[in-house]
């Protein structure tokens, strides 16, 4: 979002063939600015067509300049995205109390990136359980990079259902996890085929049947 705004502020603010004219000083000239606005594909599109687009958080805006008078708007996959349909190359973790928990096997596996410190976080815990309960045949996990000494505090105080894997920056990291909370559903061979960045919503509900059908 940050870069569209930028973007929109860069194409506002080129003038074609204006000049500015300062206070003592003698006019100055503005080259003309030609846009060229590309869509993930490298595909030149019209300019209306790729902010329709940018407004999809799946997509970050790329903006370069050609040469001085040419400047290219190109979207790319936010980088948390590109995992999508990729091995979740994750399957042995220890938990809160120290148990070795492994997740491989024909079961659908739902993963919480989550933290202490992100409010949207504990707000959907609730809403989480009741996945849970409502979702015997699932494996749920709750992945964060905090220590087992700010875990419990706040899992004594809101009930988590998820099996809580604490102290977990290396899978954090390597999933490009900037957002919290951000929820991967996987399916039964691993594959990671739904990605959510963001609370959770009744479409999670959906999102669970449709891994069951793979």
């Amino acid at each position: 979002m940050k870069n569209l705004i930028l973007l929109l502020f860069l194409c506002t603010s080129f003038i074609v063939n204006a000049q500015q004219i300062l206070p003592g000083k003698t006019s100055i000239g503005f080259k003309s600015k030609h846009f060229i606005f590309r869509d993930a594909n490298n595909k030149d599109v019209d300019q209306k067509i790729f902010f329709e687009l940018a407004k999809n958080p799946v997509y970050t805006v790329l903006v370069q300049y050609l040469n001085d008078s040419t400047l290219i708007s190109s979207l790319d996959t936010v980088s948390v995205y590109k995992k999508l349909n990729t091995k979740f190359n994750f399957s042995d973790f220890k938990d809160i109390n120290n148990n070795i928990i492994r997740v491989q096997g024909n079961r659908t596996l739902v993963v919480n990136f989550w933290n202490t410190a992100c409010k949207p976080c504990i707000e959907e815990i609730d809403s989480l359980n009741l996945l849970v309960q409502e979702n015997p045949d699932v494996t749920f996990i709750a992945i964060t990079s905090d220590s087992i000494s700010k875990v419990k505090p706040v899992i004594t105080r809101k009930n988590f259902l998820y099996t809580i894997i604490p102290e977990s920056s290396q899978v954090v990291e390597s999933y490009n996890i900037e957002a919290f909370p951000t929820h991967f559903f996987i399916n039964k061979h691993g594959i990671i085929k739904k990605i959510v960045v963001g609370k959770y919503d009744s479409e999670f509900i959906s999102y669970l049947k449709d891994l069951q059908k793979d």
